[in-house]
This record gives C-alpha cells, structure tokens and sequence, in this order.
C-alpha cells in the first residue's frame, strides 16, 4: 500500500480536484518501506468571460414595425462563440423583434465555455394623433371656398394629407365644391395615421323673380308701380335700377328696368327686367272744309276725322257749343275748335275751323227808257247790277224773262229779281 501526499492540500487519495491553474504535485510514499517518489504537474487555466454588447437598435413605431437587435463579442473575432436570444430563440448574433419587451443574448466561448449576458428593451413609440375636432362651413354664392379646419394632437409634430378636392398641406384647407372630405394626420417622428372626415355642403340655389307686366303708360297714366315676385326664397334683399329696395318700386316712368333680388341666407342672386313703354301720342285731326253760310245756305255741316300712329284707336269728339260727335252743324260765321280725346291713350289735339258767311244782296236798277208809241212800238228794258262783287247772277223778270234785258211791247209795270248765283 501505498499514501498520497500533494503540495499545498490536504487531499490523500490519488486523484485531486483543482479549481484553479498553477503546478501541483503529489508524493507517494509505500507503506512498506516507507520509500517515496514525487511527481508535478501543470495544470493550465482558461476562465476568461467574453464581453458581449448589444448596438442601440431602432425605435419601434408605426413605420418601423420590426427591427434588428445585433450582439457583438469581444475582441470581435478572436472567439468562437454561441449565441441564444430570449424570447425569440435565435441562435445568432441578430434577432427581429416587433414589440418593447426586453430580450437577453447569451454568448457561450465554445473552448471554456465562459458565457455572458447583455440585455436590450428597444423603444416603442406607436403614440397615435388624436383628432379633437373638424369643422367647415357651407359652400354658397358669397363663399365659393368653404375652409376645412381639424384640430389635432400628438407626440411630435403633426403632418397633414387632404383628400382630392381639397388644397392645403396643413390643419387646414379649402374646397371649392361640395362633399365628403378626409383629412390624414401623421406624426412626423414616429409616423402613425389618424383619419377624419368631414361632409361640406352647398347652398347655391338662386331665387326666381319675375316682374308682372304693367299697362302701358299714356296721357292719363304718367307713372306706374312695379313689384317683384319673389319664389325660391323667403329673405330677400331687392335692388331696383329705378332706385327702391322693397318688394315694390314706385312713380316709375317709361323705360327698361330691372330688379335684382339676393337671397340673404346664401347670397345667390336673380334679375328680372321689364320693358314699361307709354303711348303719348295725340291724335292727328283731320277738318272737313265747310261750305260757306249765304242766302240759300242756313245752316252747314262740319266734320271731323282722326287717326294715331297706333291702329285700333277710338275717338271722342266735342266742339265748340257743348256739341259732340264727328259731324256737327252750325248756322253762324265763326271760328269753331274741336278737341279730340284717343279713348285709349287719353291723348288729346285740337283743331279750329273757321265758317264763313256771304249774304251781300246784289243791287240792281232799270234805267227808265221812252214811252212805247207807233213810232216805238216796242222799247228794251235793261236790269243793271251795280256795286257787287263778281259773282255770277240769275235774272227773272215778272214776265218770266231770264236775261238781263226785257223788251216790251205794252206799256205797263215791270220787275227783275236778281239771284247771286253763289250765294
């Protein structure tokens, strides 16, 4: 038999355990005998733990929605190395991860199989805006652009898309037409979207107006009220080029006027017009020429005519001695008026007519002429017109004679009448 005796422990079988390089030996000594041997031995040591460090990754957020966690053991290349992950099991340096949990790498040297750890909790930053509110008014005929306002909230600056229809990049933008818009609202770091919509409507309904015809303006009827009638709308502003903003516009002469009414609720507008005209025209009187009064004429016919410029007219006559009518009559020399009234327009001319009168007796003698004797047995009457004019005469004499000279053969009374022939 035989001990064990080995350098700096206390162990005395024949196997030692060392935890630990250095040189260790051991004597053994025969119970025997009591001879001894000795023996080293040098035991080396490789406890060396790798360094292992994990590269800051990427934050986590809406646009970025897996990213790369990478391990590196020191010195780089010198080991030859294992790598584990927590929570995803890869057996590499680098791992995909997609949320903020935090992940551990372990590295095993595969020739003393020292480990160490590192850990990671990558930065997750999916923070959406918040929409507080969006508004927008009513597209009409005084605000043809309508603006779309959203207010909004978010981690980090906000970034804003309008949908087609609408111009603007920020928390704002205007529209020229009706309907449903959506505003997208992005934070500008870690990019997650928010959407709102928004429905714009439109109130472009223009007012109908009409202007009634009025009657026609004439001598008696100078002015005229014009009113508007209104449909489509109940607030109603009126604007007349006659001047006036009430429904109606007054004392208003002949010419072209229009009215423009706006809608005071969406500020559409309308226009009328109308043509007022007038017939002022007098009429155009036309005198028959009278015969003139004389002897034989007592009483004479006058008469009257008239006519327009406008077909279809009618008349009233009335003359001078409260007469009316187209045809009076008159028996004394004067000068006569007749007024014309058009039954239509009311217009009104006057015309005068003077009637003459001749009833100047023409004068006349028989000159005395001898006594009839058998010597005369006959003598010549002459009848002789003296101071008149020059008209024509007609003679007849008692005895029937028509000539201006009579002869006689009895003695006797004779006389001529003497007719004027004109009047």
């Amino acid at each position: 038999d035989v001990t064990y005796a080995w350098s700096g422990d206390a162990t005395t079988s024949s196997i030692r355990t060392v935890t630990s390089g250095g040189a260790y030996s051991v004597t053994v000594t025969s119970v025997g005998n009591g001879c001894t041997t000795s023996a080293s031995v040098s035991v080396t040591e490789n406890k060396e733990v790798p360094t292992v460090t994990i590269s800051t990754p990427d934050i986590i957020n809406c646009e970025t929605t897996q990213i790369t966690l990478s391990a590196n053991a020191t010195p780089a290349g010198s080991l030859d190395v294992n790598y584990k992950w927590s929570g995803t099991g890869d057996v590499t340096n680098t791992t995909l991860v997609s949320d903020g949990n935090v992940y551990v790498v372990t590295v095993t040297d595969n020739e003393n199989f020292c480990t160490a750890t590192a850990s990671v909790q990558p930065t997750v930053d999916k923070v959406q805006p918040t929409v507080a509110g969006i508004s927008s008014g009513i597209i009409d005929c005084e605000k043809t652009t309508q603006t779309i306002t959203v207010t909004a909230n978010g981690a980090h600056a906000l970034n804003y898309a309008w949908s087609a229809g609408v111009t603007g990049a920020a928390s704002t933008g205007t529209t020229t037409d009706s309907g449903v818009y959506t505003v997208s609202i992005t934070d500008g770091t870690n990019k997650c979207t928010v959407s709102t919509s928004v429905s714009v409507s439109e109130n472009k309904v223009n007012p109908t107006v009409t202007i009634p015809a009025v009657e026609t303006l004439n001598c008696q009827v100078t002015k005229t009220t014009l009113t508007a009638n209104v449909s489509g709308a109940t607030d109603i502003a009126y604007a007349w080029s006659a001047g006036g903003s009430t429904t109606s516009t007054n004392n208003v002469a002949d010419g072209t006027f229009v009215v423009t009414v706006t809608n005071n609720k969406n500020k559409c507008t309308a226009s009328a017009e109308l043509v007022v005209s007038k017939d002022v025209a007098s009429p155009t009187i036309t005198i028959s020429t009278p015969e003139e009064l004389n002897c034989a004429v007592s009483v004479v016919t006058v008469s009257a005519s008239a006519t327009s410029t406008v077909a279809g007219h009618t008349y009233s006559y009335n003359w001078t001695g409260s007469k009316s009518g187209q045809t009076v009559e008159y028996n004394s020399p004067a000068t006569y008026t007749v007024t014309v009234t058009d039954n239509v327009n009311h217009c009104t001319a006057s015309e005068d007519v003077t009637i003459s009168q001749d009833i100047n007796n023409p004068d006349v003698e028989i000159p005395a002429v001898s006594q009839i004797d058998c010597e005369n047995p006959s003598r010549v009457l002459t009848a002789t017109v003296t101071a008149y004019n020059s008209h024509t005469v007609s003679y007849k004499w008692s005895q029937t004679e028509t000539f201006s000279t009579f002869t006689v053969s009895v003695g006797g009374s004779y006389s001529v009448t003497v007719t004027d022939d004109v009047n």
